[in-house]
């Protein structure tokens, strides 16, 4: 027998002994005195067994488990119940156990009373998952497997870890075919979960650098940032990619770093390990290609010139209007750090240096204004009382804006249409220019179409749909413009879309300005079916 200890995710009840034997049996202990008695005392027995097996002290938990045994023979629910404590208490054993012999010893006494479990409810899959754990350990992999694959195929609430130990075993054997698509799946599903994570980044760090690629994108789009970046950093160090790879990767680590909360000044520093560090050592990197463009990365932070001509390398890479075969184009990731770090001076109130951030990501490629970016300026403008500003940037993109607009209605790129009609609909909502529908260059006509064209978009994120935010605001231009009925019905359109999404607060933002005793008696039939209870007023 090879010796093998079980992972921090093995034995099932280590999760949870109240609940995975709860799954087990369900109590049916009549209603006399004595039963009830007898309930309350092997009741007892398995909390004090548990107790003790919790603080390892093996011997008393195994002699109250069998007590427990003893009086509740005639029960099945307490013999499922007791006979599975002792197989965990026996495996746990074998974990602690100090000699590969005492183990096996041990091991194989796991498995009588998991049998016995199996033979009174085969379809446990607690006990197949903990008892497959306990052939592994023994060398009986061929029998541990089957064990796996049925208790995958429950419908359990512990399916995750039953993959994840599933995984374990085929990595043991040395079949990563059939274990990383288990471990994909468990970190999708639970991306909290750092071990299969980091397990899989060292399997794909061996492999192609497409389908390194492909997961490191997948870590990205599940908020794994930290995972995400770590890969991206070691690829970019220490293997040779082509320059695509490179771009990629270099993109995947300005959209880390976009989405992180980090001291500028730490990063500037490059203190301990902070990505700042990391950074420093790519902008020597024998690759050009790296250096440069890492160099870039550091100039952005360090805010001393933000004009578009210092960052060449990123400006050049990448199209709004055209998609990526994965991933977003690196101007694209570019833009999201470049406003990520305006947004946090923001919020230190350091104006001047937000603004240069926005206008960076605005105007990096002269020919394709950021709608992303205007909308963070607009904001910030308006939210300043710097309408002068506003009807600035309007004189400045407004044609640029619509060109571009134009370019993504010829590639019937959904996203960018929508995008450049919420930004267009916004500037001039904060000018007041609200018009019709019929009005090209007003904000009804530019929000109804965002609306229009969110429908047709797949919904990923709030972002990328019509947010309770411009429903408010294009009603409120309708009720601007002596039209409030339509405004009403907006409201209830998409209250009724938002519910069916369970979004209870979007619900509650678009319906709370409607003046319920104005409706007409269908809309009231209508917000009631809604909302069922008046919102806070």
């Amino acid at each position: 027998m090879s010796r093998y200890r079980l992972t921090a995710y093995c034995a099932v009840g280590v999760l949870s002994l109240a609940v995975i034997v709860g799954s087990l049996a369900s109590v049916s202990c009549g209603s006399s005195t004595g039963l009830l008695w007898q309930k309350q005392e092997l009741g007892t027995l398995a909390e004090r067994g548990k107790l003790a097996l919790e603080k390892q002290d093996f011997e008393t938990a195994i002699e109250l488990f069998n007590e427990g045994l003893r009086l509740g023979a005639t029960e099945q629910e307490w013999e499922v119940r007791f006979n599975f404590y002792l197989g965990l208490t026996y495996q746990r054993k074998g974990d602690a156990a100090r000699s590969e012999n005492d183990s096996a010893r041990f091991y194989e006494q796991a498995v009588e009373y998991y049998v016995i479990v199996q033979n009174l409810q085969p379809e446990s899959a607690p006990t197949m998952n903990n008892l497959a754990q306990v052939y592994q350990a023994l060398g009986r992999t061929g029998e541990a497997e089957k064990l796996y694959q049925r208790a995958i195929s429950t419908d359990s609430v512990h399916q995750s870890v039953y993959q994840m130990n599933y995984a374990d075993l085929l990595k043991q054997k040395g079949d990563w075919e059939k274990a990383a698509p288990l471990l994909r799946e468990v970190t999708k599903e639970n991306p909290q979960y750092t071990g299969p994570s980091k397990s899989l980044l060292e399997y794909y760090l061996q492999g192609d650098a497409e389908t390194l690629l492909d997961y490191l994108w997948e870590a990205l789009e599940s908020d794994r940032i930290q995972l995400a970046q770590s890969g991206a950093f070691e690829v970019l160090s220490e293997r040779e990619c082509t320059s695509k790879e490179q771009e990629e990767l270099l993109t995947i680590l300005v959209i880390c770093l976009a989405r992180q909360s980090y001291n500028l000044a730490e990063f500037l520093e490059q203190r301990n390990e902070m990505p700042g560090k990391a950074i420093q050592r790519l902008s020597a990197h024998r690759d050009r290609n790296i250096a440069e463009a890492s160099k870039e990365i550091l100039d952005l932070h360090r805010a001393d010139d933000l004009s578009p001509r210092r960052f060449r390398w990123w400006s050049q890479r990448g199209t709004f209007i055209e998609k990526p075969s994965r991933g977003v184009w690196p101007n694209v990731g570019f833009r999201q750090l470049a406003r990520s770090l305006g947004m946090s001076y923001q919020k230190k109130r350091d104006s001047e240096t937000a603004e240069a951030y926005y206008e960076l990501a605005l105007s990096l490629d002269p020919q394709e204004p950021d709608p992303t970016a205007l909308r963070q300026l607009v904001n910030m403008y308006v939210g300043e009382g710097e309408l002068g500003k506003v009807e600035r940037l309007a004189r400045t993109y407004e044609r640029k804006l619509y060109r571009v607009k134009g370019d993504a209605y010829a590639a019937n790129t959904n996203e960018m249409k929508y995008q450049y009609h919420r930004s267009l609909g916004e500037l001039y909502a904060y000018l007041g220019r609200w018009g019709d529908e019929s009005t090209v260059t007003s904000a009804i006509f530019q929000l109804d179409h965002a609306r229009r064209v969110s429908e047709n978009m797949p919904e990923t994120t709030e972002e990328e749909r019509f947010p309770p935010e411009l429903t408010d605001l294009l009603a409120k231009g309708y009720e601007t413009v002596g039209r409030e009925d339509q405004g009403i019905q907006l409201r209830l359109e998409e209250a009724e879309r938002y519910q069916l999404k369970g979004d209870d607060e979007a619900v509650r933002k678009v319906l709370e300005p409607i003046d319920v005793t104005t409706l007409s008696q269908r809309d009231r039939n209508r917000w009631d079916q809604i909302y069922r209870v008046p919102p806070p007023r």
